[in-house]
């Protein structure tokens, strides 16, 4: 579309990056008769360098050559770019693995890790770990039982850090800006440069390169329970994990006020919490001489809970006015609804949730909408018909809450394998349960339109046509996103080849991806599974592959 309006448009990017690592470590073990003991220390370094090159020239007299020969365009719109990060990880670590009677384990680590991307006093972040284990099984009282084949406990707590953010964010960076004046070209330098841009048609320049010397490691501590048990001569093999986990100091981007000249800001702020669940069985249901069946199941059970965004006026956190509840938003916005948000982080609530106005149907009449406190086209029949939360006769910002949470209650797996004789079938399922999916273009589907609330045909499910509207952002976009899927099946036959002296094995299979998908609901989309912010963008349906094939071993 560019070309159309430029007399043609070429590009050429470059990219290049290296990345070298060093891992150089020591290890020593030895068994004092009961006692083993393994120790090792080490030492780790990263350097890694990407460049990159963009060229970009418009306003060709022809395209036979296309990017070929950029320099036939119009020089005074030449663009020139080019960019260097380089970053370094320094790390020294050490682990003490010591067991007793091999029933008594204990492993116990602690790293230091030094990277360049954090300010000179917060370089070094310190990691240390500990673990025990009883091997219960081994006890004769347990034995005694009758009941384990294996009976394993497991405790541990640890601390892990994150330094996920771009580098020189503690530095102040500059930027170029090119404009004409007076008949020439003329460049300046200055604090501040371009990161993003954002709005409707991306009109609007997100500033960044304002230093914070200040920021450090993420830090993640996490306690954890496990019990490992086996059954039935170990038919059947459960595992059982309960864990807590605390993000402390989130690295995150804060925004600033106007009066600063900057959009954002890294910063070391906030704190989340994760409990959950985590379950697998396996068994072997069914072992015979021409036929097996085996099992394995797989669920895990996750709450996150927001518990602190930082002090609420240096972080600029908004107050929801009827509970109180402080938060900001998350992402970027939509066109469709005004440029509102979808996700917030709220202090209290779990991660993403969303947030904007609850609807009670359409309005069938004039009445009934100005009765529901909205005013203009918004009372119109035919339009949603949104709820005044706060019931102050005003439909506002004020009446806007949590409408719906993108974390699922839980999620499963299941595989399945079965053999009889020589053939062999292989099921996989996995599924999400109890989330829900934001999906901003359900109003532009071409299949709901027939169903739209006419005067003749009135309806409370779906608004009537009208191409341009004060749409906003409400639980009316929400759907159930719980779902199982038949991710993999394979169906195979095994050959008898004893007769065939160059042949050893030959099977002939069917395997297919993304068989069937599940839904709870009327999910109006092509494929309920998403991100983590729960938002579903549309686009193209997953691919379903069909594969038949043949292995042959001689």
């Amino acid at each position: 579309m560019e070309g159309n309006y430029f007399d043609g448009v070429a590009y050429i990017d470059n990219w290049q990056s290296e990345d070298i690592l060093s891992e150089t470590f020591a290890t020593y073990k030895n068994d004092f008769g009961v006692h083993k003991l393994d120790v090792m220390a080490g030492h780790s370094y990263k350097n890694y360098v990407s460049r990159s090159s963009q060229l970009k020239a418009k306003g060709f007299v022809n395209e036979a050559l296309l990017n070929e020969n950029m320099s036939a365009g119009d020089p005074e719109s030449n663009e020139l770019s080019n960019d260097k990060i380089k970053t370094q990880l320094l790390s020294f670590y050490s682990r003490v693995n010591y067991s007793f009677k091999n029933k008594y384990l204990f492993t116990g680590t602690v790293r230091a890790d030094g990277s360049s991307k954090f300010g000179e006093n917060n370089k070094w972040g310190y990691f240390p770990s500990a673990a025990i284990s009883w091997k219960a099984h081994e006890e004769p009282f347990i034995q005694s039982l009758g009941v384990f084949q294996e009976l394993k406990a497991r405790l541990s707590y640890g601390v892990s850090g994150n330094q996920g953010i771009s580098a020189y964010q503690t530095l102040s960076r500059y930027g170029i800006e090119n404009y004409y004046d007076q008949g020439q070209w003329k460049t300046v330098i200055g604090p501040g440069y371009i990161s993003g841009q954002y709005g409707p048609d991306y009109r609007y320049n997100y500033w960044s390169g304002i230093p914070n010397k200040d920021l450090k490691w993420e830090s993640t501590t996490q306690l954890n329970f496990g019990l490992d048990m086996a059954f039935f001569q170990r038919r059947l093999r459960a595992t059982v994990d309960l864990y807590s986990k605390e993000t402390n100091d989130l690295l995150r981007q804060k925004f600033l006020p106007l009066s600063s000249s900057y959009s954002r800001i890294w910063v070391n702020d906030g704190t989340i919490l994760n409990k959950g669940v985590e379950v697998s069985l396996e068994g072997n249901i069914i072992s015979g001489k021409d036929v097996s069946l085996t099992s394995n199941l797989m669920l895990s059970v996750n709450r996150n809970e927001v518990q602190d965004l930082g002090n609420s006026a240096a972080m600029g956190l908004l107050k929801d006015s009827n509970t109180g509840m402080e938060y900001e938003f998350q992402g970027e916005g939509f066109d469709t609804f005004g440029m509102a948000t979808a996700n917030i982080y709220a202090v209290g609530e779990p991660l993403n949730v969303f947030y904007g106005y609850k609807t009670n149907g359409i309005i069938q009449s004039e009445e009934e909408g100005l009765a529901a406190g909205l005013t203009g086209d918004m009372a119109l029949p035919g339009e949603f018909k949104y709820v005044d939360i706060n019931e102050d006769g005003v439909f506002d910002e004020e009446d806007r809450t949590i409408i719906g949470d993108p974390n699922p209650d839980f999620i499963a797996s299941l595989g399945l394998d079965f053999t009889y004789k020589n053939f062999d079938i292989s099921l996989f399922f996995n599924g999400v349960f109890g989330n829900d999916i934001f999906y901003p273009g359900k109003l532009d589907q071409a299949n709901i339109m027939p169903l739209r609330w006419t005067m003749d045909h009135p309806t409370n499910d779906y608004p009537k046509l009208k191409s341009i509207r004060d749409l906003r952002l409400s639980d009316w976009f929400i759907e159930d996103g719980s779902f199982v899927r038949i991710q993999n099946m394979t169906v195979g036959y095994r050959f008898n080849v004893d007769d065939i002296s160059f042949i050893s094995k030959a099977r002939l299979y069917l395997n297919a991806t993304n068989l069937y998908t599940f839904t709870f609901s009327d999910f109006t989309g092509y494929d309920p599974e998403v991100g983590l912010d729960g938002i579903y963008w549309g686009g193209y349906p997953r691919t379903r592959n069909v594969t038949l094939g043949l292995n042959v071993t001689f």
